[in-house]
């Protein structure tokens, strides 16, 4: 059996179990169904093609989908995620297929799980850096707003200290003559 005959076969099987496992709520989980009818037809599509880069568009729109709040408290990974993803491949193929043909489809599809680790491994780290370097510069903005601010401070200070003090040594040096 064709290993994109056999991802047919598994199809309502794998969307359910996945689906079920991402998303608790029946509301998330319709949205969540749609996501992962995405990313089935690309592997799909992949797995037929032999080329592995159809998942790269919808991976791209994973990784823009994550939020600042996510990025910065570092929460899961889409790597931790495909990898799910592709466990309950592996489990559903191999309880609803022939070993065989069990065996087959999980070689066809990973490389390009392979290939998907490796993408969003490298999107997501770029993605990281640019959301670091942008917390940088905003730490770097705002040291040297403090620095100008101390100095204007310590400016003032001294000129208003130096007032009352030229007074004070100008009396002190009347009163020692």
């Amino acid at each position: 059996m064709r290993a994109s005959d056999a991802l047919d076969r598994i199809h309502r099987s794998w969307l359910s179990r996945a689906s079920h496992h991402f998303a608790r709520g029946e509301e998330l989980r319709e949205s969540f169904v749609q996501l992962l009818e995405q990313l089935f037809n690309v592997l799909r599509q992949a797995v037929e093609t032999g080329d592995p880069a159809w998942v790269n568009r919808v991976l791209d729109d994973w990784v823009q989908a994550r939020t600042e709040s996510e990025l910065q408290l570092r929460e899961v990974s889409l790597d931790a995620i495909l990898a799910q993803i592709h466990q309950i491949s592996y489990d559903v193929a191999r309880e609803s297929l022939e070993p065989e043909d069990a065996l087959s489809l999980s070689g066809a599809l990973l490389p390009v799980f392979l290939h998907a680790f490796q993408y969003v491994s490298r999107v997501e780290m770029a993605r990281n850096i640019d959301h670091i370097s942008r917390e940088l510069e905003n730490a770097n903005n705002n040291l040297k707003r403090l620095d100008k601010s101390k100095s204007d401070f310590i400016a003032i200070a001294a000129h208003e200290l130096k007032t009352p003090l030229t007074l004070i040594e100008g009396y002190a040096a009347m009163l020692r003559d």
